[in-house]
């Protein structure tokens, strides 16, 4: 594996993660200003910063076993020939983002992130992987 791969899946990795963790923490707060709570700019930074470091440990965790599934798999289908488009790899990102989310709701029985409990909330989860998925396609080349 060379250091070019390594690096876009770290970097991809960490795209995706921030953005989801953004995403997640914005929605919250935007729920929370449905219900009258006034929320300062200073307010939604800081807690988008706790929220992202409360977060990684286990969600940056999964985000990163779920990209590597979906690049290892995409991989495997670009070198037989079967897609040929770099873009696959932002199509694997958001599966994969969608497959985490997914598979945790079984457990629960409701989505582990709140922010992605809405279909736009989801949305924006399965769009950072789709972002991460773009930058790995783009860098991995």
């Amino acid at each position: 594996m060379s250091k070019q791969i390594v690096y876009a899946f770290i970097l991809s990795t960490f795209i995706t993660f921030m953005l989801a963790s953004v995403a997640h923490t914005q929605f919250v707060l935007f729920r929370l200003s449905e219900l009258g709570i006034d929320i300062s700019l200073w307010d939604r930074l800081r807690t988008t910063a706790q929220d992202m470091a409360g977060m990684l440990p286990k969600y940056g965790a999964a985000v990163a076993a779920g990209l590597l599934i979906a690049f290892w798999v995409t991989t495997v289908l670009r070198r037989k020939g079967i897609i040929t488009h770099s873009l696959w790899f932002a199509v694997a990102g958001g599966v994969a983002m969608m497959s985490i989310l997914l598979a945790m709701h079984p457990y629960i029985d409701a989505h582990l992130l709140v922010g992605a409990r809405g279909p736009l909330g989801f949305a924006a989860q399965c769009a950072a992987g789709v972002a991460g998925g773009w930058v790995f396609g783009r860098l991995s080349r």
